[in-house]
């Protein structure tokens, strides 16, 4: 509790919230998600202001390679760490290292998880970890999504990457503006927010082809570990609207960008049976009781979203976001999805709006082009395809939507610094600013970025205009 979501404080107060929240999460996780979860966040050593936690990050680390691909006794030293990643740093004490794997591995042949002759052969083992700790690599996010591409398509096929050519759709021009955009615009918030712990995550992707092109996972891209691109599932806020009046515009004989929708108070019974009820951003509803819908889009007017939303459909609006890619396990059709209360990776929200962007037709998000053995044998070839997901018309409509937002809206700033780029975009916050998000969409690619906190905190608002950052990637 205390890692992912406290202070270090030393209080009663402390002390009973990580209690508390201790008997919530039992009651709603099972044994192995909360184990999971620990097992990403526990402190297992300090690269210089660098902290390393979780298991990924330590193997990295300590190896030099992903924890997939750790020895039974390699992953029995990590395992023992834990109780004191300090006292039994592998290079500082490598005795003490050495005894405490040893330990790990005598309690698995205990247990009978291992016998005797297993541990014998690996209790003789030297520890095996690198000269040194090193966790920096190019583009550590990117290459992790082409090595997950290269087990899911190939799997066993290539055991050797010896000799093998790998194409990948990334190009350097967008990362490099990515990275900048990280390098050079997470400090600058951190010092404007006073807030140390400010992080970020980034994808560009092709707008037609849904290759690709550049990703970031963290505030440090060079640095490997915890990729947020791919692993952070954040509540997505107001980001969710587009996909809400998509689904209403789908529906042209009911929703036109100028059909009315009230702005008034609604009630929303939930299937546990309590109420829901929006609140507008400012808690104010417009003179005339009334807004258009395409006014709805950028402005914070949860009613009418959530007016809309009902009248499309909860069930239709659920199923956009299926034709929009986004996992089916990720979705909870209650009303409060409506106004963004959806937790999504980024790679999984640039999915969403490369569907959005492309005129509705959705191309699977990819990273390898092709694999060619030593021999010149070809073991695969990416074929891009896309295929009609949702209504052109409906997706054109809330597309356009999105490039008011940028030209005469909380977007503006981005649309004034870029006047001949055409920008279609949309902000999105979640409550209390815990998590804050931008998609942004050029002639060629989709640019999603997420900045927030890992601990789930505040960030004290990151937009000053709702709109006010610096995606140098929407340029790549």
């Amino acid at each position: 509790m205390k890692n992912l979501f406290l202070s270090s404080e030393r209080s009663y107060w402390r002390k009973a919230n990580e209690a508390y929240m201790a008997l919530i999460m039992d009651a709603r996780y099972s044994k192995d998600r909360i184990l999971e979860l620990y097992m990403n966040e526990v402190y297992l050593g300090q690269s210089g202001d660098n902290e390393i936690r979780g298991f990924p990050l330590a193997s990295l680390y300590y190896f030099g390679r992903p924890v997939e691909e750790l020895s039974l006794d390699q992953q029995a030293l990590l395992v023992g760490m834990v109780k004191g990643a300090s006292i039994y740093n592998p290079w500082r004490n490598p005795k003490l290292a050495l005894e405490r794997r040893n330990l790990v591995l005598r309690l698995l042949q205990q247990q009978q998880i291992i016998d005797q002759e297993l541990y014998d052969m690996l209790s003789a083992r030297p520890l095996g970890v690198q000269p040194r700790g090193g966790v920096i690599s190019p583009q550590p996010a990117f290459m992790q999504l082409v090595r997950q591409e290269l087990q899911a398509k190939l799997g066993d096929k290539v055991k050797d990457l010896s000799g093998v050519k790998i194409f990948t759709t990334f190009d350097s021009v967008a990362q490099d503006a990515a990275e900048k955009a990280a390098v050079e615009g997470i400090p600058a918030l951190k010092k404007q927010r006073k807030l140390s712990d400010l992080e970020t995550a980034i994808v560009v992707v092709d707008r037609f082809s849904g290759e690709v092109r550049a990703m970031v996972g963290g505030s440090e891209p060079q640095f490997a570990g915890y990729n947020r691109a791919m692993q952070a599932r954040r509540s997505i806020g107001s980001l969710a609207k587009p996909a809400t009046y998509l689904t209403a515009l789908s529906q042209p004989k009911i929703y036109r960008l100028n059909t009315w929708i009230a702005d008034a108070p609604i009630a929303l019974r939930q299937p546990n049976g309590q109420v829901w009820s929006p609140q507008n951003d400012d808690r104010r509803y417009s003179e005339s009781g009334r807004v258009m819908l395409v006014g709805c889009v950028d402005p914070f007017d949860e009613r009418a979203d959530g007016k809309s939303g009902d009248g499309a459909g909860l069930p239709a609006v659920t199923e956009t976001w299926i034709k929009l890619g986004v996992p089916k396990d990720q979705l909870h059709p209650v009303p409060a999805m409506l106004l963004g209360a959806l937790n999504l990776t980024p790679i999984e929200v640039a999915q969403a709006f490369q569907t959005i962007a492309s005129g509705g037709n959705r191309a699977p998000l990819s990273a390898l082009r092709s694999v060619i053995a030593e021999d010149g044998k070809v073991l695969y070839q990416s074929f891009p395809q896309a295929e009609r997901a949702v209504p052109a018309q409906a997706a054109y409509l809330t597309l356009w939507t999105m490039q008011q937002v940028v030209q005469r809206g909380t977007g503006r700033q981005l649309g004034a610094k870029y006047p001949n780029l055409h920008l279609a975009g949309k902000t999105g916050t979640t409550n209390n600013n815990v998590d804050t998000w931008f998609a942004g969409i050029d002639g060629s690619t989709v640019t999603i970025t997420w900045v927030g906190r890992d601990n789930n905190q505040p960030t004290k608002t990151v937009w000053s205009q709702r709109g006010n950052v610096d995606l140098s990637a929407l340029s790549g």
